[in-house]
């Protein structure tokens, strides 16, 4: 195809603020995804937005299939 950009598997974030560790959860706007490297502030890194990761989890038990959103506080994915 002519026309694609991307396979759309990962995108570049330019880290801002804290440092970035490879398997970190990464909040871009809208967007949700696993830090594929580390990072300092300043430098641009590949985030992984497709695919299964296992990450911390809060308390409480998260079905198959339901919504999930990260908690910037404590830095787990809760439901």
């Amino acid at each position: 195809m002519k026309n694609q950009i991307s396979e759309g598997r990962t995108i570049d974030v330019t880290v801002a603020g804290d440092p970035i560790k490879s398997g970190d959860v990464v909040v871009k706007n809208d967007v949700a995804g696993v830090a594929m490297t580390d990072g300092k502030e300043g430098e641009t890194i590949a985030v992984a937005v497709r695919g299964v990761f296992a990450v911390p989890k809060g308390a409480g038990v998260i079905q198959q299939g339901q919504k999930v959103y990260f908690s910037a506080d404590d830095k787990n994915v809760v439901a």
